[in-house]
């Protein structure tokens, strides 16, 4: 019994050093802006848009971390078919996800990462008509290091939305921001 609580003690002690050495701030805040393409039926009828992000998460450590990403996204519609605004309107979306983020490599300046999560998306056709709906999103993204204690960053996200008529909205948004 004397051996095990020793073994149990050291193993603590080793840990709690090993964590003590992550020099990880525990919050961080991200600002982002970029492009949005639309996929598959969404690509054919939507033009590129743009899309602002903002968000706040938790480091758990420098490997694992989790992010409430507030999204949105705006894409042109040349397509005036059923579910969609007149010719001319647009397609904005807002999302807020929960994303758990692993950090592949996160020594030295440049940091890639993988995230993937769901949410609530709402869709509006051009001011007319709004669903919420749940989704979900994947994506990479690549981190670089600043002499500001912060990091310039770039990312490209999958976002799917599920609808109960199986008419999704599948979109690719593009951002480039600064995390702190």
């Amino acid at each position: 019994m004397k051996s095990f609580v020793w073994s149990i003690t050291a193993a603590a002690t080793f840990a709690a050093c090993l964590g003590a050495q992550e020099s990880v701030s525990p919050v961080a805040f991200q600002a982002g802006l970029g492009f949005t393409q639309g996929v598959g039926h969404a690509g054919r009828n939507l033009d590129i848009g743009w899309n602002t992000s903002f968000g706040a998460g938790y480091n758990f450590n420098r490997h694992v971390a989790a992010m409430v990403d507030v999204r949105t996204n705006v894409m042109g519609n040349t397509f005036a078919g059923d579910g969609f605004a007149g010719r001319g309107g647009k397609l904005t979306v807002f999302s807020a996800t929960l994303d758990p983020v692993l950090h592949v490599m996160p020594v030295g300046h440049v940091d890639p990462y993988v995230f993937g999560g769901a949410g609530l998306f709402r869709r509006s056709f051009g001011g007319e008509y709004s669903v919420n709906q749940f989704g979900t999103d994947i994506g990479i993204g690549l981190s670089v290091g600043t002499k500001w204690r912060g990091k310039i960053f770039g990312e490209a996200h999958f976002d799917h939305l599920y609808t109960a008529n199986r008419a999704y909205s599948s979109f690719l948004p593009v951002t480039f921001g600064y995390r702190w």
